[in-house]
């Protein structure tokens, strides 16, 4: 009875201990990502006030176009360098060697056809955006090399000293020099720069190459992971563009104006996702071959389900209060799509979740067919219910789409881990949500509002009293 009891202490203990390092590794990554994002965010009046709506334009289609190539350019290899590095047995030298050898490789298939293309079709900027593709997928593979090495803490400040470069490169060459929209291209080309060095001049292995060190096998299979992750990166970039074209062929610009506003408030909550599943990486990766992992990883995806839907039961009234007071009028309608969107988001963040799994497994063909699938529930969706019920019909596809993910990667993901969702908890959260965005809906005066948000708060507390104890117990330490 008393070993019983002893293995019982030591398994909390061990739970306990993994808990804390998840929530000291989130708190990280948050810093690193908050402070980015409010230093992005003030650069913003600077750029409209010196660029004019054209300029903007221009600019924002460059950077659509960089982002899409980026993993198309390198294969999405900067992920695999992660997951192989992460490995506590990896020869470390040796992985890095060959992930530079396939990534010089990469880079000089994708330099002749984009030159070839170039030559073909000439297009404005194009010297300027292969430089700014190629130094990005460098970029990045730094960071996942520096979070492979568990060196977080230099992982986020990396991301606050990208947004100092950025910003001060925007101020000099827009507001000062008058460059234009030029000037936010060369600033994101120097803060490029500036943040990798800040990665590869402290860390060594970075910076560590031997030819001999290549290995031809582990290069094939880093390949073969990071080409099921260029259909999954490209199915999310499809999802989100031919959403947009279905609103605009069938209701218009204005309509798609009114859509894209309200996808910006489960933004929001994507973020947090971004947070968190970083951080949850590094642990599953560490956990994923051990005994007892099923339980805590059911105990895990339970708790941040029930925190995401617990967080909407607050948020959508307080997304009432944004709107109805500090929107445009002709921006109201916005928040009738915000309840299914927030839900949306929300299953999005879990289907991130569950699709570590895959990451641990090293099989990312899994994580391609399953947003493959939820691309093509989302668009037969929103094709069939826009024409009925219009912007209502596309949040319906977009929620569609990311439970057909969550549901097909659960599914799939049985063979590696067999969680336990407690689906009665999670489902009566996300009613509720509903039922408070009809409440909220109803409202028009300040005190109303603000009463049902306290309400909610107080629901989302006491909703989520074992996480915050947790919480409470780490910031003691």
């Amino acid at each position: 009875m008393s070993q019983i009891k002893k293995k019982k202490q030591d398994t909390e203990g061990s739970e306990q201990s993994h808990a804390m390092a998840l929530i000291k590794n989130t708190g990280i990554f948050a810093i690193g990502t908050f402070g980015s994002k409010i230093l992005t965010l003030l650069i913003i009046p600077l750029c409209t006030h010196y660029i004019a709506t054209d300029d903007m334009g221009i600019y924002d289609m460059v950077y659509t176009i960089i982002a899409l190539l980026q993993p198309i350019a390198v294969l999405a290899i900067p992920e695999s360098l992660f997951r192989w590095v992460i490995d506590a047995k990896a020869d470390k030298k040796s992985v890095y060697s060959t992930w530079l050898g396939l990534f010089a490789g990469l880079t000089a298939v994708f330099t002749a056809i984009f030159w070839i293309c170039w030559l073909i079709v000439d297009f404005a900027d194009a010297g300027l955006m292969y430089v700014l593709v190629v130094l990005s997928c460098l970029y990045q593979s730094f960071q996942y090399g520096t979070r492979g090495l568990h060196n977080n803490k230099l992982f986020a400040i990396s991301g606050i000293v990208y947004s100092i470069a950025y910003c001060l490169g925007c101020f000099l060459l827009v507001a000062v020099l008058n460059v234009g929209y030029h000037g936010l291209l060369y600033a994101m080309l120097s803060a490029t720069v500036v943040a990798s060095l800040f990665l590869v001049v402290p860390q060594r292995e970075l910076r560590s190459f031997a030819a001999s060190g290549i290995n031809g096998e582990v290069a094939l299979e880093m390949l073969r992971y990071s080409l099921y992750l260029l259909p999954n990166q490209l199915s999310w970039w499809a999802m989100t563009m031919l959403g947009r074209l279905i609103i605009v062929g069938f209701m218009g610009y204005s309509a798609n104006g009114i859509f894209s506003v309200a996808m910006k408030f489960p933004s929001a909550l994507s973020m947090i996702s971004n947070i968190f599943t970083p951080a949850w990486q590094e642990q599953a990766v560490m956990l994923f071959k051990k005994k007892g992992k099923d339980e805590y990883f059911s105990k895990v995806f339970n708790q941040y389900a029930i925190l995401l839907a617990t967080l909407l039961i607050p948020g959508v009234p307080v997304t009432k209060l944004f709107v109805q007071f500090a929107m445009d009028p002709s921006y109201f309608s916005c928040f009738n799509y915000v309840a299914l969107l927030y839900l949306g988001a929300a299953l999005n963040a879990l289907s991130a979740f569950v699709g570590v799994l895959y990451m641990c497994a090293k099989d990312t063909k899994g994580a391609a067919s399953t947003t493959v699938i939820g691309a093509a529930v989302n668009i037969v969706a929103s094709l069939a219910l826009v024409p009925l019920i219009g912007l209502m019909g596309a949040a319906l596809g977009n929620f569609l789409g990311n439970a057909a993910i969550l549901v097909a990667r659960l599914k799939q993901t049985h063979r590696y881990c067999t969680m336990t969702v407690d689906w009665k908890r999670i489902l009566a959260y996300g009613v509720i949500v509903v039922v408070v965005s009809l409440l909220a809906a109803g409202l028009n005066s300040l005190p109303s509002i603000c009463a049902l948000s306290l309400c909610c708060a107080i629901v989302f507390y006491f909703a989520n009293r074992s996480s915050v104890k947790t919480l409470k117990s780490f910031l003691n330490k």
